[in-house]
């Protein structure tokens, strides 16, 4: 399951590299939050293609996603950890 989610996030990383060279007015977001059993990571990118910009134009979104959680379920504990990767692009942002 580690291995999976590496090789998402590195395929992620490898699709935000080879964004446009517009990337000037990218918009990157990092989240994280923690606590004693559980977190949660979360990396995107918003990048507008060449030609346009955030809020007017086109753009590119790009997310990873790494968390964990557990909770007893009587009889047992479910532990689980999960890595997504998403990439959605092109949209129109508004109009051009």
């Amino acid at each position: 399951m580690r291995r999976l989610c590496l090789k998402r996030a590195l395929a992620a990383a490898v699709l935000a590299a080879a964004g446009p060279a517009s990337s000037a007015d990218s918009v990157w977001i990092a989240t994280a939050e923690a606590t004693k059993d559980d977190y949660y990571f979360g990396l995107g990118a918003l990048i507008p293609l060449p030609g346009s910009t955030l809020g007017r134009g086109w753009a590119q979104r790009y997310w990873l996603d790494n968390y964990s959680y557990s909770y007893d379920s009587v009889p047992s504990r479910i532990d689980a950890t999960v890595c997504c990767a998403a990439w959605r692009g092109p949209r129109s942002s508004g109009p051009s």
